[in-house]
């Protein structure tokens, strides 16, 4: 059971159901305030936890709140850890104030704007490749769920067993079985002749998405799948209602 439920649900990475899709990696507890979820773990020897955020981005709808929110976390909750979705809209006051011990800038994210065809924006190399990859695998918008669900976990657990992922990203099955409930959940497939090649997932919460997870196999690869799929993607969202779950 969850530790408390949120006023409101959010969407995509902030939301209730993320968080319960990472159960892998701790049991979800509500920021109520700031609007988005933690995961609370046992520390190993001690008589105490901790609390990190989802993987891979903390996403909250009122960063403002979140000192607040850890303020009040239970007491055996002795320290807190994670990387804030920079999209989210926290200023170094907002994280200085909620992270006081220590704080730092962590990874570069980078940002399409989705308000022009995305490819017109991108490297000839990239352009290329992408136009490749589409002349050669057909990508289409599916829902994670029946044979395309099937399709991803082999998919994904073929790069974990090729890259020896170990922790958070080591989804198990049963986390991508709770991921297709995720509001804001967008998948999409790609393939040759009907056989699942390649798949790509986002998470989207109103004008934001984010690009969450990718795999291909050794097909896919070679037919440039992963740039068909991002192409495709990107294309899609900036059409599309963004908002919108397939």
């Amino acid at each position: 059971m969850d530790d408390m439920a949120p006023t409101s649900e959010p969407l995509g990475y902030a939301s209730a159901a993320y968080a319960r899709s990472l159960q892998h990696v701790g049991a979800p507890i509500a920021l109520p305030a700031s609007g988005g979820w933690m995961l609370r773990r046992a520390i190993p020897g001690a008589d105490a936890e901790d609390a990190c955020g989802p993987y891979p981005l903390l996403s909250v709808e009122r960063p403002s709140q979140l000192g607040e929110d850890f303020a009040g976390l239970p007491r055996e909750v002795v320290s807190v850890t994670a990387v804030v979705d920079p999209t989210c809209g926290a200023g170094e006051s907002d994280l200085r104030a909620a992270f006081p011990d220590h704080l730092i800038a962590f990874k570069e994210h980078f940002v399409v704007e989705l308000d022009a065809p995305p490819l017109e924006r991108a490297t000839a190399h990239h352009r290329r490749d992408a136009r490749r990859g589409l002349r050669r695998v057909e990508v289409e918008r599916v829902p994670l769920r029946g044979a395309f669900l099937e399709d991803w976990v082999a998919l994904y657990g073929h790069l974990i067993e090729r890259h020896g992922i170990e922790g958070p990203a080591a989804f198990p099955r049963e986390s991508f079985e709770r991921l297709r409930d995720v509001p804001g959940l967008v998948a999409y497939r790609a393939s040759i002749a009907g056989e699942t090649v390649g798949g790509q997932l986002w998470l989207v919460a109103g004008e934001r998405a984010s690009y969450h997870l990718a795999a291909t196999n050794r097909a896919g690869y070679s037919e440039g799948a992963a740039y068909a799929l991002m192409a495709r993607a990107l294309e899609d969202l900036e059409w599309s209602n963004v908002g919108e779950s397939a």
